[in-house]
């Protein structure tokens, strides 16, 4: 049986820095964390700002970072999926996984990618 990062081996070989910056949500945050550069734009620049501590870079890729609800354990950093790869993470998962539902999917998805509505995504995907 394949575990959680066999799921990810497949496609995170063409995933990397660049990829990410194509990316429209995640190519400002990706900017300012390489360069501390913030935009002209006020609304992107705040919310930049105020979720700066949320993102880092590891290994050549940017990862979200997030503490579980339970303050003893450790952050949790998952890898940003840029717009373009989220169905093929999804059909990946959805496969290796056996056609789980959608709760369990979600569930094993935020261990280790994230994206912004994933939850709804999950939920449409399957």
């Amino acid at each position: 049986m394949k575990t959680n990062t066999d799921c990810t081996s497949d496609w995170t070989a063409t995933l990397n820095l660049q990829t990410q910056q194509q990316d429209s949500e995640f190519a400002n945050i990706i900017n300012y964390l390489q360069n501390g550069d913030l935009l002209e734009d006020n609304k992107i620049a705040r919310c930049i700002a105020l979720t700066k501590d949320q993102f880092a870079i590891r290994e050549n890729v940017g990862t979200n970072r997030r503490k579980n609800s339970n303050t003893n354990q450790q952050i949790m950093e998952q890898i940003c999926i840029p717009k373009h790869m989220t169905s093929t993470v999804q059909a990946r998962y959805h496969v290796q996984l056996m056609h789980c539902g959608y709760k369990k999917m979600y569930l094993t998805l935020k261990q280790q990618v994230y994206w912004t509505d994933m939850y709804t995504h999950t939920r449409k995907y399957v």
